[in-house]
C-alpha cells in the first residue's frame, strides 16, 4: 500500500479549508465532518508508520542480539579448545607413537554446544546472492551460509566426543605396557615392546584416534577463529547502520599474537610411519 505524500495531503486540506469560505449551510456541515474524517486519516496513517518503524527496529535488534550469542558461544567453545590444546602445545613431534605418549588424559568439564540459529536467517539473503555469483563449493565455504556454521559447532561436539573416548582408552593401555616393561614409563617404551604388551591392534587403534582427534582440534580452532573474524563483517552488511551506531554494533573479537601462534602452531604427524602402524 502506497501512503499519501505530505504535497497529497497539503492539498486535500487546503480543499476542505476552501468549504468553509462559502456561506452554504451544506458546506458548513461538509466542513467538520471532512475535517475530522482527514484527522483521523492521517492519525492512522501516522500510527501504522510508527507501528511499521517499531517492528522494522526490533527486527533489526533482533539480528545484532541472534548475532551476538552465536559469537558469545563461538568464544566459549574456542577456549575450550585452547585450554585442551595446550595440554600438549609445543611438545609434539611427528612420531606417531611419541604423539600418542605425550598427550595426557584432559580433564573434560567442558559442555556440548546447542546455539539457536533461528535468529540467523536473515544471512540467507547474503547466502542466495553469492550462489548467483560464485561458484556451489565457494557457496558452501561462505559464513552467509548457514548449515555450514551450524557444522561447526556439530564438529566441535565431535570433538568433545572423540577427547572423552580417548581418555577412556589410553590410559589401561599404557598401565598394561608400564606392568609389561618393569618400571620403565610408557614414554620410553618402544613400539615393539607396546605392541608386544598389549597387541599391534591395540596401538594402531589408540594412534588413529589420538592423531584424528589432534588434527579435528587444530582444523576446529582455525574454523572459530575465522568465523569470529568474517561473521561480525557479513553481518553488519545485512543490519541497518543506524540501528547499529544507536543499539551497538555486532562484537567482533581480537586476538592476540600469542594465541594466534596457538592456534598456527601444527605439528604434522609423518605420514609414512603412521602408515606402518596403522598397516596402510
Amino acid at each position: 500500500m502506497q501512503l499519501p505524500t505530505h504535497e497529497d495531503m497539503q492539498l486535500l486540506i487546503k480543499v476542505i479549508e476552501s468549504l468553509k469560505t462559502e456561506d452554504n449551510l451544506i458546506k458548513d456541515y461538509i466542513y467538520p465532518i471532512a475535517l475530522a474524517f482527514v484527522s483521523a486519516v492521517m492519525g492512522s496513517l501516522f500510527g501504522y508508520y510508527v507501528i511499521v518503524r517499531r517492528e522494522k527496529v526490533e527486527a533489526e535488534k533482533a539480528k545484532i542480539d541472534a548475532t551476538n550469542k552465536l559469537l558469545l558461544e563461538a568464544i566459549d567453545c574456542f577456549h575450550d579448545l585452547e585450554a585442551i590444546k595446550g595440554n600438549y602445545l609445543g611438545r609434539l613431534t611427528d612420531n606417531p607413537v611419541q604423539r600418542l605418549v605425550c598427550v595426557p588424559p584432559i580433564l573434560m568439564f567442558h559442555r556440548p554446544s546447542n546455539p539457536e540459529f533461528a535468529g540467523m536467517f536473515y544471512l540467507a539473503k547474503d547466502a542466495s546472492k553469492i550462489l548467483k555469483n560464485s561458484t556451489f563449493k565457494e557457496a558452501q565455504l561462505s559464513f552467509s551460509n548457514i548449515p555450514r556454521i551450524k557444522q561447526i559447532f556439530e564438529n566441535y561436539n565431535t570433538a568433545l566426543e572423540m577427547w572423552k573416548t580417548r581418555n577412556e582408552l589410553v590410559p589401561p593401555v599404557f598401565e598394561a605396557i608400564v606392568l609389561a616393561n618393569s618400571s620403565t614409563g610408557v614414554a620410553n617404551v618402544k613400539l615393539e615392546d607396546m605392541v608386544r604388551s598389549v597387541g599391534h591392534a591395540k596401538i594402531a587403534q589408540l594412534v588413529d584416534l589420538n592423531e584424528k582427534v589432534i588434527v579435528i582440534t587444530d582444523e576446529l580452532l582455525m574454523e572459530f577463529m575465522t568465523l569470529m573474524t568474517e561473521l561480525p563483517k557479513i553481518s553488519e552488511k545485512r543490519i541497518s547502520k543506524r540501528i547499529l551506531d544507536q543499539y551497538g554494533k555486532v562484537f567482533s573479537p581480537e586476538f592476540s599474537a600469542e594465541i594466534k601462534a596457538v592456534v598456527s602452531n601444527r605439528v604434522p604427524v609423518n605420514q609414512k610411519a603412521l602408515d606402518d602402524i596403522l598397516g596402510t
